[in-house]
């Protein structure tokens, strides 16, 4: 196992009609062939999307945050990560850095 950190500088953010969000690293390009082939569902990353669910794709520049979650090997850490940035964001509060999202999972959750 890699202990390396992968860099991201860009991930592609994918929209489904059930108003969900799944989120890659693949480019927007990639994402449009994986759309455009002959199949009916994709896996990005831990997900299965059907195809005819998605209502569009952006790509979007990380930050160090985005970066940490997606590290993350855990994919039940790496959504709850997501879901406390998430509800933060919606509620008008900002999460200041990573070493402050770390301190609101283990408030919530355990030890990462």
């Amino acid at each position: 196992m890699s202990t390396e950190l992968k860099v991201y500088k860009e991930q592609t953010i994918i929209k489904l009609f059930d108003w969900n969000v799944v989120i890659t690293t693949r480019s927007l390009d990639d994402v449009l062939q994986a759309l455009n082939g002959n199949t009916q569902f994709i896996k990005v990353w831990w997900k299965i999307v059907n195809i005819r669910n998605v209502a569009w794709a952006e790509v979007q520049s990380t930050n160090d945050i985005d970066i940490f979650i997606l590290n993350q090997t855990d994919p039940e850490v790496r959504d709850r990560l997501r879901d406390i940035v998430n509800t933060r964001i919606n509620m008008g509060h900002k999460t200041n850095w990573v070493k402050h999202l770390v301190e609101i999972y283990e408030s919530r959750f355990w030890k990462l």
